[in-house]
């Protein structure tokens, strides 16, 4: 089996550590957007129905760390 998706629109940014949520948020398109602010940290949610990453910031909007990653309905093809 292959892989038969194209790579997410963050993979091909690069460093995501490098980027505040606002730039972040400008820069991806196609994905659905959700934050929620729980004590000092902002959680920052970017999903579609292929893919989600959570990516967690502190009050000002600087890179704590990705939470998780994860492919939520890959396709699969025989090459």
């Amino acid at each position: 089996m292959c892989f038969n998706e194209k790579f997410s629109e963050f993979a091909e940014i690069g460093d995501l550590s490098k980027f505040t949520l606002d730039e972040l948020k400008h820069k991806v398109r196609g994905f659905n957007f959700e934050v929620q602010e729980e004590d000092d940290i902002l959680i920052a949610k970017w999903y579609n129905k292929h893919s989600e990453l959570i990516i967690l910031y502190n009050k000002n909007e600087l890179f704590i760390k990705i939470f998780s990653d994860k492919w939520l309905n890959p396709r699969f093809s025989n090459c």
